[in-house]
């Protein structure tokens, strides 16, 4: 029965990594409209996972689905009121549809948030101290001096 039970969750795993890993793939190469249900199956079984459903939505967005990608973003803000990623995505959205001042309105919640200490801080090698410059490469060797005499 344990057998049974891990390989199960082994073929589940890899099932969805392997989904995943054609999913980005296609989204690499801008096949997007291939990329969007890989992406849509990813969100439905994973739900909390918000890197899918950027994905998802920036799929939508490519393939000019702006009706249904703002509907997306608006069901999951009702559930994720503070992910300042997800207002940024929205206002994106909003901006690329020349709905500059709804665009501004969600800058300015997003904003708000941030300021609440809702924003994730910037990945560690943001702040790191940059590396110090290669050494200058050496000197061409000096040609040999013609000895007279």
């Amino acid at each position: 029965m344990k057998k049974t039970t891990i390989f199960t969750a082994l073929f589940l795993i890899t099932t969805a990594l392997a989904g995943q890993t054609e999913a980005e793939k296609l989204y690499q190469n801008n096949e997007y409209e291939q990329a969007l249900p890989l992406f849509e199956q990813l969100v439905r079984d994973n739900p909390d996972h918000y890197a899918y459903f950027e994905k998802y939505v920036l799929c939508l967005m490519q393939l000019k689905d702006a009706t249904k990608a703002e509907s997306a973003i608006v069901e999951r803000l009702k559930t994720d009121k503070t992910n300042t990623d997800l207002y940024f995505l929205y206002g994106s959205l909003l901006t690329r549809q020349g709905r500059n001042e709804e665009a501004d309105s969600i800058k300015q919640v997003r904003k708000k948030l941030q300021e609440d200490g809702y924003a994730a801080p910037p990945p560690a090698h943001w702040n790191a101290t940059p590396p110090p410059p290669p050494p200058p490469p050496p000197a061409p060797p000096v040609a040999a001096r013609k000895r007279s005499g």
